[in-house]
């Protein structure tokens, strides 16, 4: 597989920093925590920007097929440790594409598919949780928009260090305004046909960044398994790495 992406690179759409979100004993420190849309695809100079702020850890969300499809990119060159999580099959099929448009035709039903992703993939999940809890330096965890499988995994990360729902919805709703940059983003990838069609757009509830679908996430999880954390300890989260990961990535608030 090459290190470096086949296809145009151009700055990331989706990319923040999750330091600065509240929690009880402060707030997520900044340059440790960062959420992106697909890495691979991202310019020379951007990903040695990236590692010039202290990341050390990439988490890839992609299906195996979006891995082989476009690889890592150029951050593979410079020596950050790589994880690969998938969190989804057939991300690359545009019939299963086809489905999930079906299955998925309201923000409720979004937000409940993400539920039964994360019940399925916890397991994944406490693999990342501990990748991070052990790196050197900060974590960038991505999929191919940075919303649906990222937004997941940073449900599951900012639960476990206490940061309230309703600050997990807002952070999630912030796609919203990259979901243009993104669309033009995907067009290089496999949902291309779908995009030219019409089947995929921002109108889509597949592809829109709704309060509403994370509400209903959170609502599921906590109603249906006891919350995000009680999954994530029943698929092995230790009580240690839910330690280590709050010392590490919670620090005072900014006065």
């Amino acid at each position: 597989m090459s290190l470096e992406s086949p296809h145009v690179a151009s700055d990331l759409a989706n990319l923040r920093d999750l330091g600065g979100l509240p929690t009880p004993d402060g707030a997520v420190r900044t340059r440790m925590l960062w959420r992106s849309d697909d890495v691979s695809r991202t310019t020379p100079e951007q990903a040695a920007r990236l590692i010039g702020d202290g990341l050390s850890l990439v988490l890839d969300l992609r299906s195996r097929e979006e891995v082989a499809d476009s690889g890592r990119g150029h951050l593979a060159g410079h020596g950050a440790d790589y994880l690969s999580l998938p969190l989804t099959e057939n991300a690359t099929d545009p019939d299963a594409m086809r489905l999930l448009l079906s299955e998925l035709s309201s923000k409720e039903l979004m937000g409940q598919w993400y539920a039964a992703m994360l019940v399925r993939t916890a397991g994944s999940v406490v693999r990342g949780l501990d990748a991070i809890a052990t790196t050197t330096g900060a974590t960038l965890f991505h999929c191919a928009a940075g919303k649906d499988r990222t937004g997941v995994f940073a449900a599951s990360v900012l639960s476990v260090l206490e940061v309230p729902d309703h600050e997990i919805i807002a952070d999630y709703a912030l796609t919203h305004a990259a979901l243009p940059a993104i669309l033009e983003r995907l067009r290089a990838g496999a949902s291309l046909a779908l995009i030219e069609s019409g089947e995929l757009s921002i109108e889509s509830p597949l592809l829109s960044a709704s309060a509403e679908t994370m509400a209903a996430m959170l609502a599921c999880v906590n109603e249906e398994h006891g919350g995000v954390l009680a999954v994530l300890q029943g698929a092995g989260l230790s009580d240690d790495t839910i330690a280590v990961l709050r010392s590490r990535l919670v620090g005072q608030r900014d006065a």
